[in-house]
């Protein structure tokens, strides 16, 4: 009797089963590949620069670090993810950041796959959103990706989207105060979509939004400019010098999810700030091009792809028959179109053991010692000793990740660092990083004396 019922139960919940083992599935292959990463010290600054501030955070209480060299809440309005300081501290490595950012966006489809219930899409319809979710160029790039504040938007999203389908004050309150403590944008866009969105059904929770997400962006820049800083924003012009990339990538977005997007109608209006946001950007102080931020996989589509995973829901409750197609849109879309990772002939690159068992053990020297170093992958690593600095100077060469396709095999096991020599010395010299230069040394006179500049400029 109690097997009839679990198999009822999983029956009438086929759907949820599904975007369940989905969502390990993703789990275990990104994990997987967060580790590669690690390895073969293809991660960038972000990794390190919020391992090391949230260790400092947790034993200091300031977010200062050495790979901006300014404190992290200065950057951006990311509260939200010094929650996570506690963790790091029981377990500072680069790799438990890099696991949580993972599991956030993968568990994610979960509140996803409710809201369409919620909307009222049956089971399986609900499950293929979800799924598309998972299995698109876009989410397996952030997963790939380094880890960010950006990570836990989905989550939040999702669940805020449930939370005003059923009117709950409360949880409206909790999760968008929460979406706001991720980046200082969200604030603007929730005052958007309380505006174009929920101010038509419910004025209430519309005045709730807009007044959370007011009170936080107006305050987050009064505390800026009461301590002399700048959040970390390009500026923004009206034409986009860069339309047919653009638009090559609201193809590659839209594709996923059976171009469903497009059969929002009016709806589509509301997600022209999060287009704004990521085309209409002006170059840098100091450049002559703006900065590329619509490429499928960054962090900064983060917004645009969960706004619209929200709009395709609607547009399946009215037009069902596009659930059909999207699971199957996105894996011809993630096996031969993705620009990140999974892609039919990619391999992996061969791990940089020597560097990376070196960083490794700087990583545990807890020592005053400084160290100082110019490799982004390196300081990914090391950055859980929050006394590894990152200089800049000429790049580390390496092969970038997204060549994988014509890079040399890993055809040799992995050894780890018990295999590797070094033993247990905290002096390194540059020989001992292997043919690819990473380049770090102990404290110097120079070194001291850009540390102490850029404390007078801080």
């Amino acid at each position: 009797m109690t097997f009839r019922r679990v198999a009822s139960a999983i029956g009438a919940h086929a759907g949820l089963c599904a975007v369940v083992a989905c969502i390990v599935v993703f789990c275990a292959i990104y994990i997987d590949l967060a580790f590669y990463r690690l390895h073969a010290l293809l991660l960038g600054i972000d990794t390190g620069v919020y391992t090391q501030a949230l260790r400092h955070f947790f034993e200091t209480g300031s977010t200062d670090n050495f790979g901006e060299y300014r404190p992290k809440l200065s950057v951006h309005d990311s509260w939200t993810v010094f929650g996570l300081a506690p963790l790091v501290a029981l377990f500072p490595h680069a790799s438990t950041i890099l696991i949580v950012g993972i599991l956030a966006l993968a568990v994610a489809a979960i509140p996803l796959y409710a809201f369409g219930r919620v909307v009222g899409l049956c089971d399986w319809q609900a499950a293929a959103i979800a799924i598309a979710y998972l299995v698109e160029p876009s989410a397996q790039g952030w997963a790939f990706g380094n880890f960010t504040e950006a990570h836990f938007i989905p989550l939040l999203a999702f669940s805020l989207a449930i939370a005003l389908r059923r009117r709950s004050l409360l949880w409206v309150l909790i999760l968008a105060e929460l979406l706001t403590g991720i980046k200082e944008d969200q604030s603007l866009f929730l005052i958007w979509i309380a505006l174009a969105v929920v101010a038509l059904y419910d004025l209430r929770l519309a005045w709730t939004l807009a007044l959370v997400g007011a009170a936080n962006f107006f305050g987050y820049e009064a505390i800026q400019r009461a301590y002399g800083f700048e959040a970390h924003n390009p500026g923004y012009r009206l034409y986009d010098s860069r339309w047919p990339q653009h638009l090559a990538f609201l193809v590659e977005i839209a594709a996923p999810f059976a171009f469903a997007a497009l059969y929002s109608g009016r709806r589509l209006v509301v997600a022209l700030p999060f287009v704004a946001e990521i085309t209409l950007n002006a170059p840098w102080p100091g450049t002559r091009e703006p900065q590329q931020l619509a490429i499928g996989g960054w962090h900064y589509t983060i917004p645009l792809v969960t706004m619209m995973a929200l709009g395709v829901v609607f547009v399946v409750a009215e037009r069902r028959v596009f659930a059909r197609a999207m699971v199957p849109a996105a894996l011809v879309m993630a096996l031969l179109f993705n620009p990140t990772v999974v892609h039919v002939g990619r391999h992996r690159l061969p791990a940089d053991w020597a560097a990376y068992c070196a960083a490794e053990r700087i990583a545990a020297d807890r020592s005053t010692r400084a160290y100082y170093t110019t490799d982004e992958g390196f300081f990914a690593i090391a950055a859980a000793n929050t006394n590894v600095r990152f200089v800049r100077g000429k790049p580390v060469d390496r092969i970038g990740w997204w060549s994988g396709r014509v890079a040399p095999r890993a055809n040799s096991p992995q050894q780890g660092c018990d295999n590797v020599g070094g033993g247990t010395s905290t002096v390194f010299a540059e020989s001992a990083f292997g043919e690819r230069g990473t380049r770090i040394a102990r404290s110097s006179a120079r070194h001291r004396r850009d540390d102490a500049r850029r404390r007078r400029h801080r």
